[in-house]
């Protein structure tokens, strides 16, 4: 099956590296399962873009149970954006203002 396309706002890359920052300060193994989590994630909604659900005005969340992190993103022309990547406890998504 053929992936979308995808890529990162810059702000969800700074919270990517802040998260996963904070998950090799615990263990550097833990940052790498948290890397590969996102990744699988990534991977997934790239083979089937509309399988999240939508939560607000075309954002779709990616749950990443094990380290209770959501992503969020949207497809636009043929590709996915990934807007966030924030833990469960952080702001909801109708924050989220990332055209």
């Amino acid at each position: 099956m053929k992936k979308v396309p995808f890529s990162f706002h810059r702000f969800a890359e700074q919270e990517l590296e802040q998260a996963a920052g904070h998950y090799f300060e615990i263990d550097p193994d833990l940052e790498k399962d948290f890397l590969d989590s996102v990744d699988h994630a990534i991977g997934q909604v790239r083979e089937l873009p509309f399988s999240c659900p939508e939560i607000f005005e075309g954002i779709r969340r990616k749950v990443l149970s094990r380290f209770h992190h959501y992503n969020f993103c949207k497809y636009e022309n043929g590709q996915i954006r990934i807007l966030s990547v924030r833990h469960q406890s952080q702001d909801s998504p109708d924050k989220i203002d990332r055209s």
